[in-house]
């Protein structure tokens, strides 16, 4: 079916969220998390939005100087091997937002 994602994108996005979640308790101190799922085409984009502390990026686009910048990394490479996305937004005070974007099934070759 067209319409369902592949299990293996469906597994690593659940665990990636859960990750960001976590994250966004635990790190960033956030009292409210948004999270929203869009799905086009071929595609699904998922956006977790807090208001937490919020952390300052380095160049690779991860938090500078912070023990969660390992679970970001990671996604960010799993999703670039599905070739997908990940778009980090942070401001000190003022929360964070994550965006998620991936194909709805991988193509292997």
């Amino acid at each position: 079916d067209s319409s369902c994602l592949s299990e293996d994108i469906s597994g690593f996005l659940f665990r990636s969220v859960r990750e960001l979640l976590v994250n966004a308790v635990k790190h960033g101190k956030a009292r409210h998390i948004d999270v929203s799922l869009h799905k086009g085409d071929n595609k699904i984009k998922l956006c977790v939005e807090d208001d937490g502390i919020g952390f300052e990026l380095s160049k690779e686009g991860i938090p500078k100087n912070k023990k969660g910048g390992y679970g970001l990394f990671s996604i960010r490479e799993h999703l670039s091997h599905f070739g997908g996305s990940i778009n980090i937004k942070s401001t000190k005070r003022q929360g964070t937002s994550i965006i998620l974007e991936a194909p709805t099934k991988i193509k292997y070759s």
